[in-house]
């Protein structure tokens, strides 16, 4: 009887390190994934590479510090409200897709839309 207790404890010790040991791997892949842009921001003094995540409420705009420091973004488009910047509406800013991705052409519908 105590070999089959100590086999379901083993088991269950391998089942939870196989568990850890997967989140972890994750969250170092997350960490590791490189700053692809996707569009320009463009103000009027400045043009910053920007990576653009959609949904349907908003869009996210990551500058490249704010994506390798995994912060929130200070952007945020809406489709019917424009570009806020910390909660603030925001004038003189747009996006411009960058040439040759293809997820620019889906963020680029909701910006126009």
């Amino acid at each position: 009887m105590h070999f089959l207790e100590e086999k379901a404890d083993s088991s269950s010790t391998c089942d939870t390190f196989f568990v850890c040991a997967f989140s972890s791997v994750v969250s170092i892949l997350e960490e590791f994934v490189m700053f692809q842009p996707t569009h320009w921001l463009v103000s009027r003094s400045r043009r910053l590479p920007v990576v653009v995540t959609s949904s349907p409420e908003k869009s996210l705009i990551y500058t490249e510090d704010e994506w390798n420091a995994g912060k929130s973004p200070a952007f945020e488009l809406h489709p019917k409200l424009g570009m806020f910047c910390r909660g603030v509406q925001v004038l003189g800013f747009e996006l411009e897709p960058m040439e040759g991705s293809a997820a620019t052409m889906s963020a680029a519908s909701l910006v126009q839309a």
